[in-house]
């Protein structure tokens, strides 16, 4: 940290990842989908449409636990885009200015043949679509004004 430099608690942190494929290739992404957003409604867009992987896991970030608490925000542990999910709520809960970026890779991310994010399967489309209804309701408290629940 730079002297007299003020940093500002972020709820937020996202840091770059090298993503490393089985063939050793090393992709790094460094600048988030999410980080020229200038509004709630621009965060969001940023995430649901320019995304890359570096956006939707939980690798690579540092939550604030307050905020997890106080929203009751946990994982669907569906076994399929539970973290994209997971991560949307959180964001939903911030303004662009409460999330701190590292734009280098801090996070090494391993991708292998045959897991289950490297899978193919047929029914994909129908079990997001419930997951995504089902985590929806879970989530939608009474009196929220939030643009998507």
């Amino acid at each position: 940290m730079m002297p007299g430099k003020l940093v500002l608690p972020k709820k937020l942190v996202i840091t770059g990842i090298s993503r490393i494929t089985g063939a050793h290739q090393v992709e790094e992404q460094t600048k988030p989908a999410t980080q020229a957003a200038t509004s709630k409604t621009k965060l969001l867009q940023a995430y649901l449409v320019h995304n890359q992987e570096m956006d939707v896991g939980p690798w690579a970030k540092l939550y604030d636990r307050q905020l997890l608490h106080d929203q009751q925000l946990r994982f669907a542990n569906q076994g399929r885009f539970e973290d994209s999910l997971f991560n949307l709520c959180f964001l939903e809960q911030l303004e662009p200015n409460e999330i701190g970026f590292v734009n280098k890779p801090e996070y090494f991310l391993y991708k292998r043949s045959g897991s289950l994010t490297n899978s193919y399967e047929p029914e994909l489309e129908k079990k997001m679509y419930n997951l995504c209804s089902s985590s929806c309701q879970d989530r939608r408290k009474p009196g929220s004004s939030s643009i998507f629940f």
